[in-house]
């Protein structure tokens, strides 16, 4: 083992050190920050990925059924016909002469005992599944980590990028806080008027009471 292998393959099943430079709730958004940074000549090589919140998740694509299986095996007899065909042809010559007839042969008869094969394997396995799946380990954050050293770099190339296409953002922020304001304002009149209201039936009170 050469000097310095072990501590690379330690370093491969360790939890990376560093500093947090953002948080994202999507592997794209993350790799996109990765993007930026390497476009700045960011040393990528001393940037991790950390997935937290893993979940796997397992996505049905379709259904199994026994045509489906036969279908299987055939193709894969398929295959194993065409390799027998060629190794014919190699060990015995004098079947090239009609090499139509000997991968055409060797084809059916492969596709014939595959489609066999998977059927009886299919009914007689007790665990046989009805569906075909695809599973997948999705997080549900990611932190971009960064040694201590380049911390300030990467948040100042990520601070300035989303700055300079932050527009939008900001556009919204203030629409938003327009609203807001107006919703406020809003709010005041309509408490302002209620307490006019409650003076002017106050003083008619006293005034009834005064003549009366």
């Amino acid at each position: 083992m050469t000097p310095g292998a072990r501590p690379q393959r330690d370093a491969l099943t360790e939890k990376p050190a560093g500093q947090v430079v953002s948080t994202y709730s999507t592997h794209a958004e993350a790799r996109h920050a990765i993007d930026v940074l390497a476009e700045e000549n960011f040393p990528v090589r001393s940037i991790s990925l950390i997935g937290n919140g893993l979940s796997s998740v397992e996505r049905v694509t379709g259904r199994v059924g026994w045509g489906r299986v036969a279908f299987s095996g055939a193709s894969g007899g398929a295959y194993l016909g065409i390799f027998i065909g060629f190794i014919q042809v190699l060990l015995m010559p004098k079947l090239a002469a009609d090499i139509a007839v000997t991968f055409g042969s060797a084809i059916i008869i492969c596709m014939g005992l595959g489609m066999l094969f998977a059927i009886i394997m299919h009914g007689r396995n007790p665990q046989r599944r009805t569906f075909t799946s695809v599973t997948q380990v999705i997080a549900s954050r990611y932190d971009l980590v960064v040694p201590d050293e380049l911390l300030s770099q990467a948040r100042s190339i990520l601070t300035a990028h989303a700055a300079g296409h932050g527009n939008g953002h900001a556009a919204a922020g203030r629409s938003t806080e327009q609203a807001a304001t107006g919703h406020n304002t809003e709010q005041a009149a309509t408490g302002h008027g209620t307490e006019q209201q409650e003076n002017g039936a106050a003083q008619q009170e006293a005034e009834q009471r005064r003549e009366g």
